[in-house]
C-alpha cells in the first residue's frame, strides 16, 4: 500500500492520521484510496438532492394541479356561454315556431277577414254576402231597413261578425261565426 501525506480538499491542512475518514480540523469527509475500487455514497448530499427533488417535485405538482384547475374554470365557463348561445338562437326560433303553429291553428278554425267592417258600408249587401260565403262563412243573415232620402237601397248600413261592428283588416273568424248584414231597401 502507497502511503501519501493527505491534504484536506476543504481547508487545506495536513491530516497525519491515515486511517481518518474525517478532516479534524474542518469535519470534511475524505476520501482514501487504498487500491481497491470501490464506490462510496455520501448520504446527506443524497438526501439534500432528494429534498430538493422532493420540494422541485411538489413545486411541479402544485403547479400542475392549479393549471388543472384553472382549465377546469375555463371549461366551464366556455360550456356556459355555449348553451347561453344556443338558448339565445333557439328561444327566438322557438317563439317563431310557436307564432307560426298558433297562427296555422287561427287559419285552420277560422278564417281571415280581409276587410275592415267600414270598408263594407255602402257596398252592394249581395255582393258582400257573396264574398264572406267565398271565404266560407256560411252563417249569414241579412236584415232590411228602411232607406230614407239620402241612402241607396240595396247598400250595407252596416255588418256585425259575433256582435263586433269595429272588427279591422286580418282579424280571424270562425266559418260558423254569426253575421248580421244590415241593409236599405226602399220604404214602401
Amino acid at each position: 500500500m502507497k502511503v501519501e501525506v493527505l491534504q484536506c480538499p476543504n481547508c487545506n491542512s495536513n491530516i497525519n492520521d491515515e486511517k481518518s475518514t474525517f478532516c479534524p480540523y474542518c469535519g470534511s469527509k475524505l476520501f482514501v484510496d487504498d487500491g481497491t475500487k470501490r464506490i462510496e455514497i455520501n448520504k446527506n448530499i443524497k438526501i439534500v438532492n432528494d429534498i430538493t427533488k422532493t420540494k422541485r417535485d411538489e413545486t411541479e405538482i402544485i403547479k400542475a394541479e392549479l393549471k388543472d384547475r384553472h382549465d377546469k374554470r375555463e371549461q366551464k365557463i366556455t360550456y356556459t356561454l355555449i348553451i347561453c348561445l344556443m338558448l339565445l338562437v333557439a328561444v327566438p326560433f322557438f317563439m317563431m315556431f310557436r307564432a307560426e303553429k298558433e297562427e296555422k291553428t287561427k287559419y285552420i278554425e277560422g278564417l281571415d277577414i280581409q276587410t275592415p267592417a267600414k270598408d263594407y258600408e255602402g257596398r252592394n249587401y249581395e255582393i258582400v254576402v257573396s264574398e264572406l260565403e267565398g271565404l266560407g262563412f256560411y252563417n249569414i243573415e241579412t236584415k232590411a231597413v228602411p232607406a230614407g232620402w239620402l241612402k241607396k237601397e240595396g247598400t250595407v248600413e252596416r255588418i256585425s261578425i259575433n256582435g263586433d261592428y269595429k272588427f279591422k283588416k286580418g282579424t280571424y273568424f270562425r266559418k260558423d261565426a254569426s253575421i248580421i248584414i244590415t241593409y236599405y231597401i226602399k220604404e214602401e
